[in-house]
């Protein structure tokens, strides 16, 4: 997911989301993510929370959930390792890592405004 699909793949969330729905987003075929990826997923995550909805993102490739661990936005995403445990909401997690299997590195803090 980059500059190129980016936009297009939000586009269609957009449109296809309504207020209060919980959207699970199956990143099975994205191998590659980019800070525009980043950003979609954020903006999609911060607007569906101010609805009643949620983001969550299922079955991360290894380029992609290192982004999401560097920039320290899998403390703030809602992720699950495979599409299956996205069909109940995760339970409280205390401590940052996929909902539904071990944390990882901490990686870095996110930025100020997240």
């Amino acid at each position: 997911m980059d500059l190129a699909t980016a936009g297009q793949a939000e586009e269609f969330i957009r449109l296809s989301r309504r207020p209060g729905d919980e959207v699970v987003l199956d990143l099975t075929g994205i191998p590659f993510m980019d800070c525009s990826g980043l950003t979609m997923l954020w903006r999609l995550h911060q607007d569906a929370g101010c609805d009643g909805g949620a983001v969550r993102l299922a079955a991360l490739q290894r380029e992609p959930a290192r982004v999401l661990r560097l920039t320290g936005a899998e403390r703030r995403l809602p992720i699950h390792r495979t599409l299956s445990p996205t069909r109940s909401p995760p339970p409280p997690q205390p401590r940052a890592g996929f909902v539904d299997g071990p944390a990882g590195p901490a990686g870095l803090p996110p930025p100020a405004d997240w």
